[in-house]
């Protein structure tokens, strides 16, 4: 049953998750981290970490990786005009840090990855969080992004270089601290069943979705609420399946009014 569920939920959030790689001259792709496709006051775009957003605002393009499953598609995005705005980054993790970044993207660019994927809406989802709990069915907490490990080595399809991408979904436990931080934990913490390296899940979403089950294995998702976004590995020697996370509050008081202010709304 739990993988029944895990399977819908991972294909309810396909839509809005997304991998970002960099194209590497005859070596297929390197996994820089992932993200979340949000839209923020009509402004559409990336959602990710700040160390991440670091290593790709230079560039003239981006690779997009959708997360759905059974599919392999790949697109270069052109970000030469994206707007990157990142409060603050930090290269270790710290407390105070507000590792967090959107990406605005422009509106041709944002139109084409529209077609197949979808933007999440702050203003909605910040409404679901302020309204409370349902009263009704069951939550979970769930994290959801490319891990690099499970990049396979690169071969060669018509022609080109092609690096088999593996995105993820585990299952945990969200627990707010001070600051508005967010500690997720796995429900499986055993190393020998975790990559050693969470590396590709930063700027991966971390989501509480509302379900209710049907029996026999059918799931009806109700809603799902973006509660924060991934930003470290607890434990860098030995993956106990936990992570620091940026939580809500951290995007919608301090990155959203920071974008307001940059992008003048």
């Amino acid at each position: 049953m739990a993988e029944d569920l895990l399977d819908a939920i991972r294909d309810h959030i396909a839509h809005f998750a997304v991998g970002l790689v960099e194209r590497v001259e005859r070596a297929g792709s390197k996994v820089i981290g992932s993200g979340v496709l949000v839209s923020i006051e009509g402004r559409r775009g990336i959602l990710t970490c700040g160390h991440v957003a670091e290593l790709y605002k230079k560039r003239n393009e981006i690779g997009l990786v959708r997360l759905i499953a059974g599919t392999h598609q790949r697109r270069i995005v052109d970000i030469t005009d994206a707007h990157h705005i990142i409060p603050h980054s930090n290269d270790d993790w710290t407390e105070d840090g507000l590792d967090l970044a959107f990406t605005y993207l422009a509106p041709a660019v944002a139109d084409s990855i529209a077609a197949q994927s979808l933007f999440l809406n702050i203003d909605n989802n910040r409404r679901r969080i302020e309204g409370g709990e349902p009263t009704h069915g069951h939550g979970v907490d769930v994290m959801f992004g490319l891990v690099a490990e499970y990049s396979g080595v690169p071969v060669i399809e018509d022609g080109r270089f092609v690096s088999p991408m593996r995105a993820v979904i585990y299952r945990g436990k969200m627990q707010s601290y001070e600051n508005a931080l967010l500690r997720f934990q796995t429900i499986d913490d055993d190393p020998e069943k975790l990559p050693k390296d969470f590396g590709g899940l930063s700027g991966s979403g971390l989501w509480r979705i509302h379900f209710v089950d049907h029996g026999a294995g059918k799931f009806e998702i109700m809603e799902n609420r973006l509660w924060g976004i991934t930003s470290w590995q607890v434990d860098k020697h030995n993956n106990s399946g936990a992570v620091a996370g940026q939580g809500w509050d951290r995007i919608d008081q301090a990155l959203i009014t920071t974008i307001r202010e940059e992008l003048q709304f």
